[in-house]
């Protein structure tokens, strides 16, 4: 006897899923493989003694000297110190789990005409989702709350379901404070409402509405923070990112890389928006998406990195998921792609495992040494 679970048998739902369970439980094993034996970037630590201090009522993480982002994820490893005790090695299982639940929460909010399970693994098999979510930094917890909020906004505006406004403004708050990044949201929204000609000024007052906890924030603070970060986009805040050999190069060639083959169904769907009924919004909010983020962080910033551009990782592989429905050839291209993020996230992910610094800081003998050793 089996409880039935939405009208369908569990035995019979897993039979009819199993590829897709055993696929979903061999990433997750890859992933457990690679869990990093290194914990002492310098980052980690530093988030996890401004979290501590945090949690002992010290604020002087909000004194100018100290500014790194809003406070939200350092309150959270504060809450969830009895879990790990600021250990590094521990505290990155409350990231990991932030990054499983994303890819949980993606796969049940997209609409169910959509081909979950291709995304799912997509995104569970991510090579920069993978290998940032074994850190204590908040490029997986901003992306997905940035992420999330942006596709629940996305899904008001198409469908004018209150919840999805109820659930982005929470998720969008959510995500500012956890680092200003997530602001993007606004002119990508402004420019896609801009782009569609719509002309109900509700919903462009409700795409600014989530700003509004963040201007409280900051009247309770000060601006400094603000002001700072105005200055490191201006490049009046001196910082130096000449270290950095990558630190130029455009977001597509990153995500170039992550997704393979994949970028090319990315293209596809961009170029035949027009033709397009059933996600033809959605592949004008991805390219909206893509140009303010390749604008601001190839343009105005001062560094672009990789790991900035976690947030638009869950759009790229919507795209790629739904466009392996259109014929073989685009079919061949997903599972090349899904072969691709397993092998370099496992690639980078066991780098990681043994290795601290950035894989640039190694030479590519290294590098072949290492893949050679595992």
């Amino acid at each position: 006897m089996f409880v039935k679970l939405n009208g369908v048998k569990i035995y019979e739902w897993l039979k009819r899923n199993k590829l897709f369970l055993g696929l979903i439980a061999l990433i997750f094993v890859l992933h457990v493989a690679t869990y990093p034996c290194i914990h002492n970037l310098t980052d980690e630590t530093k988030y996890l003694e401004f979290s501590e201090e945090l949690c002992q009522g010290n604020f002087s993480y909000f004194s100018e000297d100290k500014f790194f982002s809003t406070p939200f994820y350092f309150l959270t490893m504060c809450v969830t110190s009895p879990l790990h005790g600021y250990v590094p090695d521990v505290a990155e299982l409350v990231t990991f789990g932030i990054s499983l639940i994303m890819v949980a929460t993606w796969y049940f909010s997209v609409p169910k005409d959509f081909d979950r399970k291709k995304l799912a693994l997509l995104l569970f098999s991510n090579s920069l989702i993978w290998i940032y979510s074994f850190r204590v930094m908040m490029d997986i917890p901003v992306a997905f709350f940035l992420s999330l909020g942006m596709l629940h906004l996305y899904l008001f505006l198409e469908r004018n379901n209150k919840k999805n406004y109820y659930i982005s403004f929470a998720l969008l708050t959510l995500a500012i404070f956890t680092k200003e990044i997530a602001l993007l949201f606004v002119p990508i929204f402004l420019a896609y409402l801009l782009i569609k000609r719509d002309k109900n000024w509700k919903k462009w007052i409700l795409v600014l509405l989530p700003l509004i906890p963040y201007l409280v924030y900051l009247m309770a603070t000060g601006p400094e923070e603000i002001l700072w970060l105005l200055g490191v986009t201006s490049g009046s805040v001196p910082r130096d990112y000449s270290y950095i050999p990558y630190g130029r190069l455009p977001v597509i060639l990153f995500l170039g890389g992550v997704f393979g083959t994949g970028i090319i169904s990315v293209i596809l769907a961009w170029k035949n928006y027009w033709k397009e009924e059933k996600i033809k919004n959605f592949i004008l909010l991805t390219f909206v998406s893509y140009i303010v983020w390749e604008g601001f962080f190839s343009i105005i910033m001062p560094v672009n990195l990789p790991r900035y551009s976690i947030a638009l990782i869950p759009f790229f592989s919507v795209l790629i998921s739904e466009y392996a429905n259109r014929s073989k050839k685009l079919l061949y291209i997903y599972y090349l792609t899904l072969a691709w993020s397993i092998i370099t996230g496992f690639l980078a992910g066991y780098y990681f495992h043994v290795i601290e610094g950035a894989i640039w800081e190694d030479s590519f003998k290294n590098l072949i040494d290492i893949i050679k050793f595992w």
